[in-house]
């Protein structure tokens, strides 16, 4: 027997509650294509990638502007130094700072800029030749096999056929070959030296103006980023902002001093052992330091480039003093120095300079090492010690290393 209709009074209830509930079935169901739920998603995916568009489209003056906070944090540990040295006001010793600096700059160029022209000049020629003899010495063993051979008979029939050209031009025909080896593209070079050169003196004229600002009044700024943020969150914020800004100081100090050491320490050095383009090599071996990990290793490579080309006995003087130095500065004055600086892994930062350098460029594998450091200590503060709840510590990685 199969059960009768419900009962009207059933019917009634159900039909009231379907009618005055109707989320009920609504929610039963999947969501209705136009839903508020599903245009937010929508709105907040699309806003996410146009928000990712946009900043890989400003990466580089954002990077530019980066690197002109860094240098002014820079100025600000000096004139911080200045003042607990001297009774002055900032803006005074700001601008002893930027003196100071300028007056190193200048000096600089005006003692050893003629010096570092000559040496540029014979680097590259020692370069030239040591590659030279390398390129002879794979083609006596045949290692560049019937390939580079094809390629030297075809570039010496073309040397001869524009040595036959020549012959049969005029002299005003050689003259302008001369001058304009290449008219269809003059132009587009010409273009190319103004935009690199140009870009070059604009990037450097944004990092000086935003690094001086930044030293001027760097409490403004840290307030005015600090109003932005709910009051009782404040206080967070601005520890953390504080302990960002002495992280970066101390880094930063401690690699200038790195560079400095390391600089002086390798043109004296390579001049003690008769190395030709002494200074210009130790001024890039200071430079290089910047980087870590692998600086040194560029500085070492254009090291012995030159040493090769001047016998076996100057190789192993030049590598055994640069290593020395290099280790010095690896294991007793980093560390010495940047005893409050944020401890990052060297796989870490290898892979960061990888990447940074690959998107970016050079000024990205500059800028890694103190990005990371910033990002790092970010996701310490405000996703490991807020979010999860578990407070970070220090003295535990410290630990662990050892």
């Amino acid at each position: 027997m199969g059960r009768g209709p419900p009962a009207p009074g059933r019917l009634q209830r159900g039909a009231t509650l379907t009618s005055h509930r109707p989320g009920l079935v609504e929610r039963a169901g999947a969501a209705p294509a136009g839903s508020p739920g599903r245009v937010a998603f929508w709105a907040i995916g699309l806003g996410g990638a146009a928000a990712l568009f946009l900043l890989w489209q400003v990466i580089q003056p954002l990077l530019v502007i980066a690197a002109g906070i860094l240098i002014g944090i820079l100025l600000d540990a000096c004139v911080r130094g200045i003042r607990w040295l001297l009774p002055i006001g900032r803006a005074f010793a700001l601008a002893l700072t930027c003196l100071a600096f300028t007056t190193l700059f200048v000096g600089a160029v005006a003692w050893g800029g003629y010096q570092l022209a000559v040496q540029a000049e014979e680097l590259v020629r020692t370069a030239t030749e040591v590659l030279d003899d390398w390129r002879a010495e794979l083609d006596l063993l045949g290692i560049r096999g019937d390939s580079g051979a094809e390629e030297g008979e075809e570039g010496e029939e073309a040397v001869a056929a524009e040595a036959g050209a020549d012959v049969e031009e005029s002299g005003s025909e050689s003259v302008a070959r001369f001058l304009l080896p290449d008219p269809e593209n003059l132009l587009e070079r010409v273009n190319a030296i103004f935009r690199t050169t140009f870009g070059a003196i604009g990037d450097t004229a944004v990092i000086v103006f935003v690094a001086v600002f930044t030293a001027a009044d760097p409490s403004a700024y840290r307030n005015g980023l600090l109003s932005l943020v709910p009051s009782r969150r404040r206080e967070d914020v601005a520890r953390l902002l504080d302990d960002t800004g002495t992280m970066l100081r101390w880094w930063l100090l401690g690699q200038l001093f790195a560079m400095l050491a390391v600089g002086i320490a390798t043109w004296l050095l390579l001049t003690a052992i008769g190395m030709p383009s002494a200074l210009l090599l130790g001024l890039q071996a200071g430079i290089l330091t910047f980087i870590p990990f692998l600086g040194p290793f560029i500085g070492g490579a254009a090291i012995m480039l030159v040493a090769m080309a001047q016998g076996g006995t100057m190789i192993f003087w030049a590598l055994g003093g640069y290593v020395l130095i290099q280790s010095v500065e690896g294991y007793l004055l980093t560390p010495l120095v940047q005893q409050r600086t944020v401890d990052l892994r060297p796989l870490l930062l290898i892979t960061a300079m990888i990447l940074f350098g690959t998107l970016f460029g050079l000024l990205g594998i500059a800028l890694a090492t103190p990005l990371v450091a910033v990002i790092r200590l970010l996701v310490l503060r405000l996703y490991v010690d807020d979010v999860l709840g578990g407070a970070h510590r220090p003295e535990a990685e410290t630990a662990d290393r050892d």
